[in-house]
């Protein structure tokens, strides 16, 4: 189980992973502490948010919409303003608490 001060270095290494390497990343830590902790997800995906609500300005990470449709970027859907590997773990987390 992880601690606290645990879960605030898992995020500190995640802001500090190089963007293209974000996959990797999931794959071989976050997947395997899953396993551990099955909460692990909620409670990484309420932290990052917790962390970005202040950070983000009004507008800003939205999800991007032109002529009326979703705007995809490489595989995924565009969000508004600067997105962090914080905001684009946030997405997946998102989608894998949904599933």
């Amino acid at each position: 189980m992880l601690k606290p001060e645990d879960y605030l270095n898992l995020i500190e290494e995640i802001r500090n992973t190089d963007a293209k390497s974000l996959d990797e990343y999931i794959d071989k830590v976050i997947i395997p502490l899953r396993e551990e902790n099955q909460t692990l997800l909620e409670k990484l995906y309420k932290d990052i948010n917790y962390l970005l609500k202040d950070i983000d300005k009004k507008g800003e990470n939205d999800v991007a919409i032109k002529d009326g449709d979703f705007v995809i970027e490489d595989g995924e859907n565009k969000l508004t303003g600067y997105q962090s590997r914080l905001h684009s773990l946030s997405i997946w987390l998102h989608s894998e608490i949904c599933k």
